[in-house]
């Protein structure tokens, strides 16, 4: 399946996408700010299942502004998380016939890390997965770790603390670790 920005230079621009009533003010304040297309990304949320129909709302009422990157079904990793690339590859498909223009995965979020049992992502378990997105040409916007400092008491931010973004205790994937995965 070709994208119509499959030739275009790689980059990350996105924005995260709470719930429909939201949809006018959000667009109110791109407006103000002459954005004229956004991304809209859609990752796990902890009271919703999906937030994938929320973003393409918003890109039915403006399709000539939106892009949406679907966020994948995280369930495979509570049921079989060696053979979520199968799953996963599948659920690529899904998310482009229902008008998803790429895949967002937060999984690399080492928070995600440590709460789910994601596999390393350079196991065979994601190869099918990755050979899906190859194959069909679909863009990827994945969350691949946080910044360096977060896994240093001395320089992680306050705010980041605050969301539990402090990895450096020793119970979080590290650093370097999932940058070479």
């Amino acid at each position: 399946m070709e994208h119509a920005f499959a030739d275009l230079p790689l980059l990350d621009g996105h924005i995260h996408f709470g719930h429909p009533n939201f949809m006018q003010g959000l667009i109110q304040i791109l407006d103000e700010n002459k954005v004229g297309k956004f991304n809209i990304v859609c990752t796990p949320h902890r009271t919703r299942l999906s937030l994938v129909p929320d973003a393409l709302f918003v890109k039915a009422h403006y399709p000539d502004r939106v892009y949406v990157f679907g966020g994948l079904d995280i369930s495979p990793f509570f049921m079989a998380p060696e053979s979520c690339g199968a799953l996963f590859a599948t659920y690529v498909d899904q998310l482009i016939q229902m008008g998803c223009d790429g895949i967002k995965m937060i999984e690399g979020k080492p928070d995600m890390r440590k709460n789910l049992p994601i596999p390393p992502f350079d196991s065979p378990a994601y190869e099918p997965y990755w050979a899906a997105l190859e194959q069909g040409n679909v863009p990827l916007v994945f969350h691949v770790n946080d910044p360096q400092e977060f896994w240093d008491p001395l320089q992680v931010p306050d705010w980041a603390r605050e969301q539990g973004w402090y990895y450096g205790d020793g119970t979080f994937i590290n650093n370097e670790t999932q940058h070479l995965e």
